[in-house]
């Protein structure tokens, strides 16, 4: 999985875990930024990485966390 397939997969387990509105918001506020840096890496490889690489993975509160995935 490189990047951009991480990136998307965290997309979509980020939006559904934490739902459209909070996901746009958060980056809505940090876009051109250098926070908007940290919402990548938190797609990316909190969401798209760890949560990302469990095959069982379902929505579920906070799922998207470092401290669940």
């Amino acid at each position: 999985m490189d990047n951009n397939d991480r990136y998307d997969t965290g997309m979509g387990i980020r939006r559904a875990t934490m739902g459209d509105e909070y996901v746009d918001a958060a980056l809505d506020r940090t876009a051109g930024t250098e926070s908007a840096r940290i919402q990548e890496a938190v797609t990316e490889l909190v969401c798209g990485a760890a949560c990302g690489a469990d095959p069982d993975w379902t929505a579920r509160p906070v799922a998207c966390s470092p401290s669940r995935c």
